[in-house]
């Protein structure tokens, strides 16, 4: 079980709706924005434009490049977190004049060619250990604390317990690929 907001009473149900529920049990005192619309092209731009920060936790590569172009085109923060079997990544693109993700990626594998989660699998304690990760880059991007992941994508090995730094070299050839 890697989805710790939701429980066996939630299968079936939209996962919005559910972890707001469980997490107003939690604390009633915050107030959840949520939207049950998959995200498109149509609509990315509109949401984002509503917030400081974009963090990013989902499990395709289509939506990946969705959600980073449209922080480039609204000039939002992107808090990036991904995971894969036993690894995991987290970095800050389009921050501070940074690069976006194409830079790091420029593009998309192609459809099918890299298992999914539910294919390969996940190690349980990963996607808390990379959230958590996340959380602290979107609280020192607020901060604007310089020890950023900006320029950087921090690669997390749980099987030996490393963490890894690689550089992310920024041109305007990757850069303009998603102003298009």
């Amino acid at each position: 079980q890697r989805q710790v907001l939701f429980s066996i009473s939630d299968v079936g149900a939209n996962k919005a709706l559910a972890a707001k529920n469980r997490l107003e049990q939690l604390n009633q005192f915050i107030q959840f924005n949520i939207y049950q619309d998959k995200l498109t092209a149509n609509n990315a731009l509109e949401l984002f434009k509503q917030y400081d920060i974009i963090v990013d936790g989902n499990d395709n590569f289509s939506t990946r490049y969705l959600v980073s172009d449209a922080c480039v085109k609204t000039n939002k923060p992107l808090v990036y977190g991904a995971i894969y079997k036993f690894e995991g990544q987290v970095s800050v693109f389009n921050y501070n004049n940074g690069p976006s993700y194409r830079c790091l990626f420029s593009e998309a594998p192609e459809a099918g060619s890299v298992p999914n989660c539910s294919e390969i699998g996940v190690i349980g304690v990963l996607p808390g250990i990379i959230g958590t990760q996340q959380a602290n880059e979107v609280i020192k991007t607020i901060l604007n604390f310089k020890e950023d992941l900006n320029n950087n994508l921090l690669v997390f090995n749980s099987t030996n317990i490393s963490l890894r730094k690689v550089k992310i070299n920024s041109s305007p050839s990757c850069e303009n690929k998603c102003k298009k």
